[in-house]
């Protein structure tokens, strides 16, 4: 009889680790592995970077989009924003496009300074010539 109760609590322990491991394992397979944030899935996107650098008082935002080789036009709007407490504000706006498969743009704002944070965040389509899609991406970053 005492046998068969430390057998019981061999499997009962055995299968409680086998389950806190699919879990960890399950967990592990839900997030991002080399990133800060989740990346959606696209089907005619290959790749969206969206950026900002600073010079001196410039804020400088760096957006590139790569499509298929089906894509024939991308567009959308890229906005900047600068944060006022905890709020952001829209400081500047810009439509940008593309004829072909890759835009790549880099624009540029005068005014900022240490310590402020600005946020770019691009809205647009992808399209081909019998679909398209919509594609976003934001980037918050602090000028210090």
């Amino acid at each position: 009889m005492k046998k068969l109760a430390v057998f019981m609590c061999f499997l009962l322990i055995v299968s409680a680790i086998s389950v806190n491991k699919v879990t960890a394992m399950t967990n592990v397979s839900n997030q991002m592995i080399g990133g800060d944030e989740a990346r959606p899935y696209y089907i005619y996107t290959d790749s969206l970077t969206l950026s900002i650098t600073y010079s001196g008082s410039t804020v400088q935002t760096s957006l590139f989009i790569r499509g298929k080789t089906t894509v024939n036009k991308i567009n959308g709007t890229l906005n900047l924003y600068k944060k006022n407490g905890t709020s952001y504000n829209l400081v500047k706006q810009w439509s940008v496009s593309s004829s072909g498969n890759t835009l790549n743009t880099t624009k540029s704002y005068s005014g900022a300074k240490k310590g402020e944070t600005y946020k770019a965040v691009f809205s647009g389509t992808v399209s081909t010539s019998s679909s398209k899609e919509s594609i976003s991406k934001s980037y918050v970053k602090i000028y210090g």
